[in-house]
């Protein structure tokens, strides 16, 4: 049993370091999703960064399953690729940073309009 605790410690700490970033854009996507819904003319009369924003939402939430897999294609066969190349946990570390770069992104935009206050349709303070 402790050798399996080591190989899952080894080797599956960059694919739950994945799946938890993963989890967390499908998190913040239906927050923000769900705030959208809630106020559509509000973010429709909203400032221009406002409405670039919820146009990325409904982009990916149109196209969520396709992202999802073209992202999860470049992401799991590089770090596939340095377990098997056994490199440091600071490389593999680096690396799931890196390639988190683009979903943390995507969290931040959702972040933004999930908690945008819209009691007084006033958007941008």
């Amino acid at each position: 049993m402790p050798r399996l605790l080591q190989l899952l410690d080894r080797h599956g700490t960059s694919l739950g370091l994945f799946l938890m970033l993963l989890g967390l854009c499908a998190v913040f996507h239906s927050l923000a999703i769900g705030r959208i819904e809630l106020a559509p003319e509000v973010f429709a009369k909203a400032e221009p960064r406002w409405t670039v924003r919820v146009a990325l939402i409904h982009l990916v939430d149109a196209q969520a399953w396709t992202y999802a897999l073209l992202y999860a294609a470049v992401v799991l066969p590089g770090l596939f690729w340095l377990e098997v190349l056994s490199k440091s946990r600071r490389v593999i570390f680096c690396a799931v940073t890196i390639l988190g770069l683009p979903c943390l992104g995507y969290v931040w935009v959702c972040a933004r309009i999930a908690t945008e206050p819209i009691h007084l349709g006033i958007i941008g303070w």
